[in-house]
């Protein structure tokens, strides 16, 4: 068992016990004292060791597995936003080179030129809300955004936000409708402006989706907690195109132009609103 030079040699068996079960024994083999011509063998029960530690190395195995799994998906979610960043931006960048170029013969033609401004304009404002968003989800996962704790009007926010939006969808004919359900004499408090945020972008999402001549449904409902708080629920409602279950998810992700276009749904929207809108919600404690 002792090859030359060696004073110990341990070695690890599974020993078959008379109950047909195999358990882990420890050999120890080392010379008696200073006489090598006799050599003492030593046996210790380790199979509960043996099992914990392959338990602890399968646990730790799983991990980096798990973490190398995670880290393909970050990777893939990363590639998967640059190249639609990249589409996003792209488009009104092109719309921006193409009604820059106006053949001098028609710079007289001050309609024409009109028009081709108002579709600059209309470019960049989409790209500025795109860097908006993205500033704002960049702040979200930093920890860098705060709220505020003021007195609110949801009654007159709601009224304003709405002939905001009917202004804006009144060339579709999508009427936006309110169903308003609170408790009388009751204020509320929170951040106005993110409040606010929300609903306008939850709105504008809908109107921007909705078929021509469609309603859109805003709900708002209060439901008390105890002797002095309550719970609001705001809810939009829309008749757009039917989106999966399987979707829901998705559709508040940085993918969420990505589900409208597959169903159908086309507009001007960065795909960033719900996402946005869904950070801001949490963080609330919504």
């Amino acid at each position: 068992m002792l090859n030359s030079g060696e004073e110990e040699v341990t070695r690890f068996y599974r020993i078959r016990g008379k109950d047909g079960s195999y358990r882990w024994k420890c050999y120890r083999y080392s010379y008696f004292g200073m006489d090598m011509d006799t050599i003492v063998m030593n046996v210790q029960d380790v199979h509960d060791i043996r099992m914990e530690e392959q338990k602890n190395e399968e646990a730790n195995r799983r991990i980096l597995v798990d973490a190398l799994e995670e880290a393909k998906k970050a990777n893939a979610t990363r590639k998967n936003f640059i190249t639609m960043i990249t589409k996003e931006v792209r488009n009104p960048l092109q719309l921006v080179r193409e009604m820059s170029n106006i053949p001098s013969e028609e710079l007289k033609d001050t309609k024409l030129v009109e028009e081709h401004l108002a579709q600059i304009s209309d470019a960049v404002s989409y790209m500025l809300r795109i860097a908006d968003d993205l500033t704002e989800i960049d702040q979200i996962d930093d920890g860098k955004i705060s709220f505020g704790h003021e007195p609110m009007n949801l009654h007159l926010m709601l009224q304003e936000m709405i002939e905001e939006q009917n202004r804006v969808a009144e060339s579709s004919k999508v009427q936006i409708i309110s169903e308003v359900q609170l408790i009388e004499g009751h204020t509320y408090y929170g951040d106005a402006f993110r409040v606010r945020q929300v609903i306008g972008n939850m709105l504008a999402n809908s109107v921007r989706f909705s078929p021509d001549g469609e309603n859109v449904v805003v709900k708002i409902t209060e439901k008390m907690l105890d002797d002095i708080n309550s719970q609001i629920m705001i809810e939009v409602e829309d008749m757009g195109v039917h989106v999966n279950e399987d979707n829901f998810e998705r559709v508040y992700s940085e993918d969420g132009k990505g589900i409208f276009r597959a169903n159908g749904m086309s507009g001007e929207s960065t795909g960033f609103s719900l996402m946005l809108c869904k950070e801001i919600v949490e963080l609330m404690g919504g």
